[in-house]
Formats: C-alpha cells, structure tokens, sequence
C-alpha cells in the first residue's frame, strides 16, 4: 500500500454521512420522469428561477447524463440549453463560448449556476462526442481558484478530461488527469463524505481502465478485470448501481481482447440488460452494438 493509498483509508474511516441524505449526488432519482418534464417546460418558458433550483438538484443532474434519454442524447441537449438559459442572460453569450477562467468564475458566481451542473456539461459534450467544448469547459473549471467550484465538481472536470484524452489515444495524459483529481481530492477534510468517495471511485475506474490500455499483456489484463470488478462493489457499497452495466461492458471488451469470446458475450449481455433495465438506453445500444460485433466475428 503506498503513502497516499494509507493516508485515504485513514481519512475514510471518519464518520460518514447519510445515504438517504438529499445532499447525495449519485444513485437513482427517484422523481427523475416529473423533474426532467419540468426542467424541459421551464427552459421553454424561459423560467430561469425553476432552472436553476432543478440544475440545483446534483442526483438529478447526475440523472440526466447518465440515463441521456430515449434518443440517445436528446436529455444532454436539454441540459444545455438550460444551462445557456441561465448564462446567456447574465453574459449574453454560450457557457461553451467561455475561455477565460475568471469569466466562467464571475457567471457561475453572478448567475447562481450551480458548479457540478457546470462540470456535468462538461461530460454530456463527452458523450456527444464534442471533445473540443469538453475539454475547454473542464479545463476552465479545473483551473477555479476560489469557492465558486467545490473539489467534487473540480474532480468531476478532471475525470472528463482523463476519458477525453483516453478516446484520443493520449493514454499517459488521461492518466494524468485522474491522478490530478485523486490528489485534489484526497487533500480534503471531508474525504468520509459519500460523495467524495464516489468520485474517487470513478477517478480509479478511470485510472484503470487507461492503465489496461497501456498493458495489454493477458496476465495484466485477468488482473485489471478484477480491480474493475472490486471498484464496482465499492460503489454499490456506496448505494449507486448505476454503473454495473458500464463495468460489465468494459469487463467485456477486455475478455474480448484475451479472446474468451464466451465470457464476453455473457458480460455484454449482463451489461445490455442492466442498462436497459435503469432506462441507460444509450449505453444498452453500445452493449447491442459489442454482440453484434461479436456474432459477426463468429
């Protein structure tokens, strides 16, 4: 165990909070359908006040990327817009048109734009595959000095940023980038706070998945499957099971690779089930899209 790996089991021995409290970020949203129907009415309404005090809700956000909508990404685009909704009347432009630091500061300041809203655009513009956007807003939330962005969301633009750089083959940045969000946030008081847990986790899984990439020897890949595996229970100790069908198509992928043809099949489909079961739609179509690779190569 190294000094740092020591120093965070230390910390998370501290008291932790409540599961059930409303201040917990990840997990199922339980009155997701009434608040994505809102949130679609009051941006077309222009009623910034309802925007924000939904935008304001972090497990409802979180929601919206992770389950993305029945079109693949139509609840990624509404999640723009009602973010530009907000900022276009404080500043008259796009938050994707920001690139300077101390602006993006002043809007989310002045306009009440929550931060991790911010930092959650950042990985609905991955999704979408607009890495350029992506990029420019994370990079500009990592680089916030003040209270504005709170270690949780900052740690959520470095994770966006390490699967950016990982999807452009830039496999020791990405690694880089985790490992600057791990830092930031194992510098923290509150590292026994749930939510700061769940980002370290999803830091990890980052972390790991760039790190099979690079060794991609079979012996390295049977042992990351089982670090993938072990991040996945840790975050359903946590109480969020959204990612089970993510982890199982990435466990996969790597069987894949180690050519257990059988192995793969079984997890895609475990993983298209999963996803398709919490509404992840998007996520069960690339499962469907693995299997139907897989029964082409026979």
């Amino acid at each position: 165990m190294t000094e740092s790996e020591s120093g965070w089991k230390e910390k998370i021995e501290k008291k932790e909070v409540d599961k059930n409290s409303p201040d917990i970020i990840f997990g199922l949203d339980k009155g997701f359908n009434e608040r994505i129907g809102s949130l679609e009415e009051a941006c077309n309404a222009n009623e910034l006040d309802v925007v924000r005090e939904l935008l304001d809700r972090n497990k409802f956000v979180e929601n919206v990327v992770v389950r993305k909508g029945d079109k693949d990404t139509e609840w990624l685009g509404l999640l723009e817009r009602s973010i530009n909704s907000i900022v276009q009347e404080s500043i008259g432009k796009s938050i994707t048109d920001i690139s300077d630091v101390a602006e993006l500061e002043r809007v989310l300041q002045s306009a009440k734009l929550s931060a991790f809203a911010a930092a959650e655009l950042a990985g609905a513009l991955y999704h979408e595959k607009r890495d350029g956007a992506s990029e420019r807003l994370a990079k500009l939330l990592t680089r916030v000095e003040s209270f504005v962005v709170d270690a949780v969301s900052q740690a959520n633009a470095y994770n966006t940023l390490g699967c950016i750089y990982l999807r452009q083959g830039e496999v020791e940045l990405s690694k880089d980038m985790h490992k600057a969000g791990l830092d930031l946030l194992l510098k923290k008081e509150q590292a026994s706070d749930l939510n700061v847990r769940w980002q370290v986790s999803k830091l990890r899984y980052g972390a790991q998945i760039s790190k099979m990439t690079l060794q991609a020897e079979p012996d390295k890949i049977e042992s990351g499957i089982q670090q993938l595996f072990a991040l996945q229970r840790q975050r359903q100790e946590l109480g969020d099971t959204f990612n089970i069908g993510r982890v199982n198509l990435d466990v996969a992928k790597a069987f894949l690779a180690l050519k257990k043809k059988k192995m793969a099949k079984r997890y895609a489909e475990d993983a298209r089930n999963a996803m398709d079961g919490i509404g992840y739609w998007s996520g069960a179509a690339q499962a469907e899209e693995f299997l139907r690779e897989l029964r082409q190569k026979g």
